[in-house]
Parts: structure tokens; sequence; C-alpha cells
């Protein structure tokens, strides 16, 4: 994968019908939000995504 920085973002409960993650808060990009590239880089997942199938279907529960 790719690297990037992100800037000027909120972070918000998870929930509803198109789960992207399990965790239970999400990061929402606005007008304001930065993305630019970063030389650090590490080999460690941090996220916890599930697969594509899962949001498409609607199966993810939403009270995680």
């Amino acid at each position: 994968g790719v690297w990037r920085n992100i800037k000027n973002f909120h972070v918000r409960p998870a929930g509803g019908a198109y789960r992207t993650t399990n965790h239970i808060y999400k990061i929402s990009f606005n007008q304001a939000t930065v993305v630019s590239g970063s030389n650090f880089m590490n080999e460690d997942l941090y996220l916890n995504l599930v697969d594509f199938q899962s949001v498409l279907s609607g199966t993810l529960d939403e009270k995680l």
C-alpha cells in the first residue's frame, strides 16, 4: 500500500448500513481535509477493515 498523511478530519462513531470497519469509530473527511504523501513507512497493519462484499451486502452488525 501507500502511506499518506491526513489532516483536518472528524472522528465519529461508526454505524449505519454501510459499515467499513468493525471498530467503534470512523474517520470522516470534510472540505478542509488534506491528504498528502508520507515519508514514514511501516509494514504493521494499523487498521481492521472488513471485506468489500460485507459492506455491499449490509451484513455487518451496526451495534459493534
